[in-house]
């Protein structure tokens, strides 16, 4: 779709380390014939951390949606993937695994993500209550599970938005975007604002739109807005006027 974000893919085999997983014979590059072996493997998907100034590899768009949507988060500090190995003891016998994402906040909360699919997600909640109960207290704060629920398309667009748009921040065009929405009485479509601000060109609006939004001067008016697109029909206002349509 023309409006979802782009995804950067690295064909690269995955390099030995500390926080690799092991990889299954049935997916390890090398034991597989040439035409095989573009797989979740040697194409994996990643991202930058400006926080930890890195490329972070992840497992699948899942996870890059993950990553992209707690970035996003302006208290995030930095991030980290396939925090592991983290034991547990499950009925009598010790058990590990791989959290998907480490996130570090400038607050010093620690927080670990396991991120599945909603089909995989029972057996991974009992996990994730075993890791508390027994040695969560070794390695973070809380550990999470984040599915399709939380990684929706509306919420990784929204992210990936507000990040193109702290990457091409200008105060002067958030000013003339903020002062457009104040001039249509503080609540307006989207559309109507942006067309409004002649000094700039509508994509630069646009930009500008999302920041404001990311510092929680503008909020999107819907009471769902965390999971909708927010659209040029979509209704926008400043806290003055918190009225949803």
């Amino acid at each position: 779709m023309a409006d979802e974000p782009q995804i950067e893919w690295d064909s690269v085999y995955a390099e030995p380390g500390h926080a690799d997983r092991n990889i299954a014979e049935r997916n390890r590059p090398d034991l597989k014939p040439v035409e095989e072996r573009m797989n979740i493997v040697s194409n994996r998907v990643h991202q930058y951390d400006p926080g930890s100034d890195t490329n972070v590899r992840l497992e699948s768009g899942l996870e890059w949606g993950a990553m992209l949507i707690l970035m996003s988060q302006p208290n995030v500090k930095n991030i980290q993937a396939q925090y592991g190995r983290v034991h547990f003891m499950r009925e009598g016998r010790w058990h590990w695994t791989y959290f998907d994402l480490r996130v570090e906040y400038h607050s010093g909360y620690i927080a670990l993500f396991a991120v599945r699919h909603i089909e995989r997600s029972a057996e991974v909640e009992l996990e994730l209550e075993l890791i508390r109960n027994q040695v969560l207290h070794q390695h973070a704060h809380c550990a999470n599970l984040l599915t399709e629920k939380e990684i929706s398309k509306p919420a990784v667009y929204r992210a990936a938005q507000i990040m193109a748009a702290r990457q091409v921040c200008n105060e002067g065009n958030n000013t003339l975007v903020l002062n457009a929405l104040h001039a249509a009485g503080g609540h307006a479509r989207v559309f109507d604002v942006l067309t409004q601000v002649d000094e700039i060109p509508l994509a630069s609006a646009w930009n500008a739109l999302w920041t404001l939004i990311d510092r929680r001067q503008v909020f999107h008016g819907h009471p769902k807005a965390k999971k909708t697109f927010l659209k040029r029909h979509s209704w926008i206002y400043t806290p003055e006027k918190p009225t949803h349509a």
